[in-house]
């Protein structure tokens, strides 16, 4: 934290997280419950098996609530946690897709896909509404609830008399991400108040090779979504959060005087820190098949330097 108004990030990034892996947790548990109801009503489960399912309908509550509650007071302490359920959207088309009705382990149910009426009456009256929440991912619904509920009370923001040309707004957003990328390989400098020209033509440098980087990144993303999914998720964590601090949106002439601060990228850096560590992995894979040697010897000699480098630069 470098200023003690900052620390609203960091507090805003634990409820944020917090949320997110409790969702994550009710998801895990949902699935696995929906396996277990129809193990239920396939055969004679026994007590035993009956209490683990309603346990595990007890937990998956208390992982819901408490998601819900951690986004709000991310949403209290700091107004980008806005962001969160879009984050918990995309999370579920990249792993659960495949898997709204899964079972065990992250297999698929074939039955839910192909006949999904007769499972989910096959399942029993009580367990019909869990089925319908599941399948049409209605569990969403409460986060995007909370937004709007949020913006009702809050009051329609008043539109200011200078309106920032569109164009302008594109250069600046985009000059914002590709500095902070900068500042996240490269932790020197860092300042409470950079130096942030305003870029309003393609004729700036600056503006150009920022525009490229961002569009070259969101191609990566979605080249590579099929095969290495967790790397564009990990791009979307680092574009997204930013988006109500360095989006094309705003409008206020003001907001383009403070488009860069380094305590905004708590949340963002996660997402480049698992870039790094994916990145680490697949190429150290690829050279332990190359060169016959074990992958974890190549995964050092590739972290090593990593650790090296920012060491000192931490300490400079």
């Amino acid at each position: 934290v470098n200023y003690i108004s900052a620390r609203s990030s960091s507090l805003c990034a634990l409820f944020y997280l917090l949320s997110f892996y409790l969702f994550m947790k009710y998801l895990t548990g949902a699935r696995i419950q929906n396996s277990e109801s129809r193990i239920q009503n396939e055969m004679d489960a026994g007590i035993q098996k009956n209490e683990r399912y309603k346990k595990c309908g007890f937990k998956c509550i208390l992982f819901y609530l408490g998601s819900l509650v951690s986004f709000i007071l991310a949403l209290a302490t700091r107004e980008t946690a806005v962001t969160l359920p879009a984050m918990l959207l995309i999370y579920d088309y990249c792993f659960c897709a495949a898997e709204t009705s899964g079972g065990r382990n992250g297999e698929t149910e074939k039955n839910f896909s192909v006949s999904p009426l007769v499972t989910a009456f096959g399942c029993g009256a009580m367990d019909f509404p869990r089925f319908i929440v599941l399948k049409f991912k209605l569990y969403h619904i409460p986060y995007w609830s909370i937004i709007v509920i949020g913006f009702i009370k809050s009051g329609i923001p008043e539109i200011p008399g200078i309106i920032v040309p569109f164009s302008t707004n594109v250069f600046m957003a985009c000059k914002a991400y590709a500095y902070y990328i900068w500042l996240l390989f490269v932790p020197i400098d860092l300042s409470i108040d950079h130096y942030f020209p305003i870029s309003d033509s393609f004729i700036q440098f600056h503006a150009v090779v920022s525009i490229c980087v961002v569009i070259l990144l969101i191609a990566f993303a979605i080249t590579v979504f099929r095969k290495l999914k967790i790397i564009s998720f990990a791009l979307f964590i680092y574009f997204i959060p930013l988006v109500p601090t360095s989006s094309v949106l705003l409008t206020n002439p003001g907001s383009l005087n403070t488009m860069i601060a380094e305590h905004r990228l708590y949340l963002s850096a996660i997402g480049f820190s698992i870039s790094i560590v994916i990145i680490i992995l697949y190429i150290s894979k690829l050279l332990a098949n190359y060169l016959n040697y074990k992958s974890y010897i190549i995964q050092c000699s590739l972290i090593i330097p990593v650790l090296i480098f920012y060491s000192v630069t931490t300490v400079r």
